[in-house]
């Protein structure tokens, strides 16, 4: 069971750790909803009709994906693959994705770490002086986290924890492939981004 801080808390019921793996990481990352077996797809293959209950459903601005999540053995199952490419046939033209995930993409070194640790400041708020020194940069602009956020006399909130709080809400961006540091490199967050940084997971495995 992972809580979701996003849109309201509520709990993900997680029937695997792939699965859990997956909540964390999608909380993690700002501009993502999603809804744990959102549905029952009943499709026609080789003849005969079938059923199936995908893990999730992503959503993030112009994407639409169902998530299935595998352990790494399961998705070479052929049965499984197969499926994963009738379903991706059959949903294209609907303007959905369909995506095999597996452990070895949902545990890559860090990323998952890195998102743990983000939510768990996900109540915190940013200061308005922190606002005020993100807005100023421009987006293309890196800067070390520690000179970014420095010390403030009217405010001592830990400097880590409020590195973590910007990841989280998005107005600070990252490498989180390594461990998040007060001495990263950070930019400030474009709305014109296409992606959200979990589908990063595709394309790189560790």
């Amino acid at each position: 069971m992972v809580p979701c801080y996003r849109g309201g808390l509520r709990e993900a019921h997680g029937e695997a750790p792939e699965e859990e793996a997956a909540f964390i990481l999608l909380d993690a990352c700002v501009g993502v909803e999603f809804q744990e077996q959102p549905a029952k797809i009943l499709f026609e293959w080789r003849g005969t009709e079938h059923e199936h209950f995908p893990d999730i459903l992503v959503l993030a601005r112009s994407i639409k994906e169902f998530w299935e999540c595998k352990k790494d053995h399961e998705s070479l199952d052929l049965v499984v693959r197969r499926r994963t490419e009738r379903l991706t046939e059959l949903l294209a033209p609907l303007g959905f994705g369909y995506r095999l995930v597996t452990t070895s993409q949902l545990t890559q070194k860090y990323l998952l770490n890195n998102a743990i640790s983000m939510r768990r400041r996900a109540s915190s708020k940013v200061p308005d002086y922190v606002d005020r020194r993100i807005a100023k940069l421009g987006f293309d602009a890196s800067i070390q986290a520690a000179r970014l956020l420095g010390s403030n006399s009217r405010d001592s909130a830990d400097h880590l924890s409020l590195l973590y709080a910007c990841l989280y809400q998005g107005v600070l961006t990252g490498n989180l492939w390594k461990p998040i540091s007060i001495g990263m490199d950070v930019k400030r967050s474009s709305s014109n981004t296409v992606q959200p940084w979990v589908w990063q997971i595709f394309d790189r495995i560790n």
